[in-house]
């Protein structure tokens, strides 16, 4: 897999808690079959395109290739609940600006890690991109969440809330 394009943009007025100082980052990584464009913006993929297809149309006319996701509509959270003093506050991903690690080319993968500061620790999102021709493989970007030193603020919670939608 490949790193084909990164790009920084300012944030907008509808990221609630992204301040105008940071910068929303985007970054596309493709292997042979598919391109994944992610968004620090709540670490989440905002497109992917499936290189070998086209939408359906009169055979001289395919010439536009399949999107999965609506960058437009792309949106996943995770809430979670944390320990505020005597307070439980709820900590949600959507709108907080990840922090994009160096894209790492490990064999015959590429992996994208984004990492939100929390007090002492940290929540990471990882994707894991294949490049195996093997299409049972290379159609799959694996998702991985890590809480790195979150127990002492976490609430009692048993489990975790995700929220994922998307018109395409």
């Amino acid at each position: 897999a490949e790193i084909a394009d990164t790009k920084s943009k300012n944030a907008d007025n509808a990221t609630k808690l992204v301040s105008d100082a940071e910068k929303i980052e985007e970054i596309v990584v493709e292997n042979e079959v598919i391109q994944v464009r992610f968004s620090t913006l709540g670490a989440q993929i905002l497109d992917v395109t499936l290189k070998d297809y086209t939408k359906y149309a009169p055979k001289e006319e395919r010439n536009e290739l399949v999107h999965l996701f609506d960058p437009e509509s792309a949106y996943f959270n995770m809430s979670y609940y944390l320990k505020d003093n005597l307070r439980t506050t709820e900590m949600a991903t959507a709108y907080r600006n990840f922090e994009l690690l160096p894209v790492e080319r490990l064999g015959n993968k590429t992996v994208v890690t984004m990492r939100l500061p929390v007090g002492e620790g940290s929540i990471e999102h990882i994707y894991t991109l294949y490049n195996e021709q093997k299409p049972e493989r290379d159609y799959l970007v694996d998702f991985e969440v890590r809480l790195n030193n979150l127990a002492p603020m976490m609430a009692n919670q048993k489990s975790i809330a995700v929220e994922w939608r998307n018109r395409s």
